[in-house]
């Protein structure tokens, strides 16, 4: 079962995701993509894992495969998040957006529930060269998991509106 919290960036999607996934039995798991390669990076990483803790994740960092993550039938999956999943696999890898579907679908078979936070709204006309490519392949990546999504959440100043689904589709 995929739910898909989407929106801006600062949007409330991961306070919201998290919320949502450890209100579910199981013992949640964090799967952090974000590579950190700057200060930046570093802040939102430690601000994620202090708002988290206590919380009992068991954090996961995979870049790149998530067909390595060990996971069991019985536990809800948080895939933190899409944007930078695909740019890793993307710049680093060399794959692309149905690579990424792969990936996630493989996953969700696995494990109970798959929530996937993921950056809504870019437009890649703001940009050229590999920055647009990203942008289409993220947009089209999101698009794709709509489809097959049980439940789709965008997240707009902290507040959900459910394009997808109910609030009780999740338990």
């Amino acid at each position: 079962m995929i739910f898909l919290i989407s929106g801006e960036n600062s949007s409330g999607k991961s306070v919201f995701a998290e919320d949502l996934i450890t209100s579910l039995s199981g013992s949640p798991v964090y799967v952090a993509t974000m590579i950190c390669s700057s200060e930046d990076n570093e802040r939102r990483i430690l601000k994620h894992q202090i708002r988290r803790k206590g919380m009992g994740f068991r954090d996961v960092e995979e870049p790149l495969d998530l067909d390595i993550i060990q996971v069991s039938r019985e536990d809800p999956v948080l895939l933190e998040d899409l944007s930078n999943l695909l740019a890793n696999v993307m710049f680093q890898a060399g794959g692309d957006g149905s690579s990424v579907l792969r990936q996630i679908e493989d996953l969700e078979k696995r494990c109970s529930h798959l929530f996937i936070v993921t950056i809504s709204g870019l437009d890649p006309s703001l940009y050229d060269g590999e920055t647009a490519v990203y942008i289409n392949e993220l947009n089209q990546l999101n698009a794709d998991l709509e489809k097959i999504s049980e439940v789709h959440v965008e997240m707009s100043g902290g507040h959900p509106l459910y394009l997808k689904g109910t609030p009780e589709d999740v338990h």
